[in-house]
């Protein structure tokens, strides 16, 4: 006897009905393949989550006696494995502040049904392909990431200073993977509307402007403050190396210079991850690696079930990040998997990635991209940007 295949489940949060009515109406097609319910208010969203659980919450965001923010910030806490997306007609620097470390996606209102049908399949696909509810948690709990306190500092002294350009904060903000992946999953959001996804920090700070990357970065709820680690995992080493790998592959890349780096600098975001939310894993792989020559990547295999480019990859995916950057970073270690002939993201930021950590590359895949003859010269390179990882 054949299982009928479970209807993906989402519930819709809004306190006001004729809202939710129009979305009933928009989702109609839906009702085949999704699971849908409705709910009056963040009480009643709550009471409905206390008797079954759902895959995606879509909330709006100023609602009375809870708002979307502190709903999403309850769910994050009891569910950390469903989809959290702010759907709102409202939005000040306050409130995106305030949503930044509970929401994966930003949408607003009036939506368009194709953009709203579109995000929320794209996020059961990525449910689908997670399918270790572990690792789901993971990523479904994830909220402030660690920067050292110096690039902290310095961001906030040049965002005091009125004349500080945004091409200067850019600058500053490029040395920090976290930083950097927080702003471009709000500036790709729908709160900004922009027409073209961005994939590069400094049109990501131009957008945002002064007051909003303020409040993000002097914000507590968006990131940790970084002392130490008794693993021996040293966040300034962490940082120049994905600064380095940054460099090189943009000044291999032919075109789409500035994307090639942010997809370098963001190859290790995964690390940060697990640094942040499985801090005894990470010390039993750091453990692992002090003792032998493996890499993080089979290491974390055998310890966690999963890698670092697969955490970072799919974390970024979630908050709605680039297909070419979150492509770069799953296949960081295994270029082949993204089936390339074309010296394209993923290659660049994987023999980058080799080359600053001195390793021997594949003769095959240098003559498959038509880049032997330039292999000697990146080599000189890597040697002198240094930030070597594993």
């Amino acid at each position: 006897m054949e299982t009928e295949e479970k209807k993906a489940s989402i519930l819709f949060v809004d306190d006001e009905p004729a809202i939710l009515s129009g979305l009933r109406n928009l989702l109609r097609k839906k009702r085949n393949i999704w699971d849908m319910q409705f709910a009056e208010g963040s009480v009643k969203a709550l009471e409905i989550l206390s008797q079954r659980k759902f895959d995606v919450m879509v909330t709006d965001m100023r609602m009375p006696e809870m708002d979307g923010a502190a709903l999403l910030a309850k769910v994050r806490e009891l569910y950390p494995d469903m989809v959290r997306i702010i759907l709102s007609g409202h939005t000040n620097a306050q409130d995106i502040i305030r949503s930044v470390p509970v929401a994966h996606r930003f949408l607003s209102k009036p939506c368009d049904p194709e953009l709203l049908q579109n995000t929320v399949e794209r996020t059961l696909a990525l449910r689908q392909r997670l399918r270790a509810q572990n690792i789901r948690e993971i990523l479904g709990s994830v909220d402030r990431l660690p920067v050292l306190p110096q690039v902290y500092h310095e961001i906030s002294a040049l965002i005091a200073d009125e004349k500080t350009s945004a091409e200067q904060i850019a600058r500053v903000v490029e040395k920090d993977p976290g930083v950097s992946a927080k702003l471009l999953q709000l500036v790709n959001s729908a709160f900004f509307g922009l027409p073209q996804r961005i994939t590069t920090v400094e049109r990501a700070v131009t957008q945002l402007g002064m007051s909003t990357i303020h409040g993000l970065v002097v914000s507590s709820a968006i990131f940790d403050l970084f002392s130490g680690d008794e693993s021996g995992f040293s966040l300034t080493d962490f940082q120049q190396h994905a600064l380095a790998v940054g460099r090189l592959a943009k000044t291999m890349a032919s075109r789409e210079k500035d994307e090639v780096f942010v997809s370098g600098l963001l190859h290790d975001l995964g690390k940060l991850v697990l640094l942040k939310n499985l801090p005894q894993k990470f010390r039993e792989i750091m453990a692992r690696l002090k003792s032998g020559a493996a890499l993080w990547k089979d290491v974390e295999h055998e310890i966690i079930g999963c890698s670092h480019a697969e955490l970072g990859a799919s974390l970024l995916e979630l908050w709605g990040i680039p297909e070419t950057v979150v492509e770069a970073v799953a296949c960081h270690h295994q270029p082949k998997a993204a089936a390339l002939e074309k010296f394209e993201a993923p290659a660049l930021v994987y023999l980058a990635n080799e080359l600053i950590n001195g390793r021997s590359v594949d003769q095959a895949d240098l003559e498959r991209w038509g880049v032997q003859q330039k292999f000697k010269e990146w080599q000189e390179l890597a040697e002198k940007l240094g930030g070597k990882g594993r």
